[in-house]
């Protein structure tokens, strides 16, 4: 078996869905970003606190990843090690970076972070998520899915029957910890549902079907079927053939609420293309685009003699200390080994923010606008 897995279950929403995906991108081993290479080493850190029962603050950190040791790096591991211990109930067994068979006839494997088998008939898959840009949801996530299907090969070990596998999610940096629960007979009935997907995808199709899930491809920028769906998006072609759309001065609400739907799909297209268009004219030049020279700006280099003179003006040229946000007050709380509820719970509300609008299929439940949910809107 190779090292890696031709169909990872960390792409799996793409290559279920599109299985010309891996036929003409397939997966393939690179150096990865600045944010894998922390992601891997917040991986190591954890495992050897895990295996050797220690806090991360306590801990050697692993000699391939000194780089990344900082004082935020071992606070938020400490909240996925703290996670995985909480969940330990008595009689059960972890087991640590353990390889999950999913559909071993294709090629379908994944490394748990912590496998925990209860004495109870749970089988739980803990994932920390170390990057803090894309808060990850445990609902309708595929990787979970095929996880909980990879845990049940630990079924030997419980003491009595699975009825039960959860896939949690730990994303400290987000502060988000979803989890999803599959009862056994879901999970046989997914893997009955979608093995066709899996095959297909393994054997190779240049069937593509674009989508959301074109976000990570890397040929996302350069599929045709996908400039197809986006660009017939785009010329408002949203009436079906046998439909009679009579001529108006301004389009219908029905018609807007269709091209409003497409938005982030058109706008993520846009985006990844000006990104490829990009990438290639850094490479060569590239006919009938050119670079030109960004919009200058203004910017005090001398603060110390600007700020003597500003003074000596009648102006005070530094604004009035403000409190940090949120985010930042809980990295440096975390830092410092402490709780942000435990030293300033009693500090904090929970402000709602204002409404935002999507389209009826969203997941979100519905709720009642504000006066001014047009104005904050804008």
């Amino acid at each position: 078996m190779s090292e890696h897995s031709k169909l990872s279950p960390s792409s799996s929403d793409r290559w279920l869905a599109c299985p010309a995906s891996i036929v003409r991108a397939p997966e393939t081993e690179d150096e990865g970003s600045e944010y894998a290479h922390e992601g891997t080493a917040a991986h190591a850190l954890a495992e050897r606190c895990l295996n050797l029962g220690i806090d991360a603050h306590l801990a050697v950190f692993p000699p391939d990843h000194v780089a990344y040791d900082s004082a935020d790096m071992r606070a938020n591991v400490q909240v996925y090690l703290d996670y995985v211990r909480n969940q330990m109930t008595e009689g059960a067994t972890l087991f640590v970076e353990q390889r999950l068979q999913i559909f071993g006839q294709y090629e379908v494997w994944g490394t748990a972070d912590a496998v925990i088998v209860t004495a109870d008939g749970v089988i739980k898959i803990i994932d920390l998520k170390f990057g803090k840009g894309i808060l990850v949801e445990a609902e309708d996530n595929t990787q979970l899915l095929l996880y909980g299907v990879g845990g049940l090969s630990f079924d030997w070990l419980s003491p009595v029957p699975v009825h039960t596998v959860e896939a949690h999610i730990v994303q400290p940096r987000r502060s988000n910890y979803p989890s999803q629960s599959y009862p056994v007979a879901d999970l046989a009935a997914w893997v009955q549902e979608n093995t066709h997907k899996v095959a297909r995808a393994f054997n190779g199709t240049d069937e593509a079907n674009p989508g959301l899930h074109c976000k990570w491809c890397p040929i996302k920028g350069t599929c045709r079927e996908r400039a197809d769906m986006n660009l017939k998006m785009a010329s408002f072609d949203f009436a079906a053939a046998d439909a009679v759309c009579p001529k108006h001065d301004e389009m219908r609400e029905e018609e807007l609420v269709k091209v409003f739907g497409a938005i982030p799909m058109i706008r993520g297209y846009l985006d990844d293309v000006e990104a490829e268009m990009a990438k290639r004219a850094h490479d060569h030049p590239v006919s009938g685009l050119k670079w030109i020279a960004g919009r200058a700006v203004r910017k005090v280099v001398e603060i110390a003699k600007a700020a003597m003179k500003l003074r000596a003006a009648g102006i005070e040229p530094f604004s009035e200390p403000k409190l940090l946000g949120i985010t930042e007050l809980e990295k440096q709380i975390k830092a410092k080994g402490l709780k942000v509820n435990d030293l300033i719970g009693d500090c904090i509300e929970k402000v709602a923010g204002n409404p935002v609008l999507v389209v009826e299929s969203h997941k979100s439940p519905a709720v009642s606008p504000e006066q001014n949910a047009a104005d904050a809107f804008k």
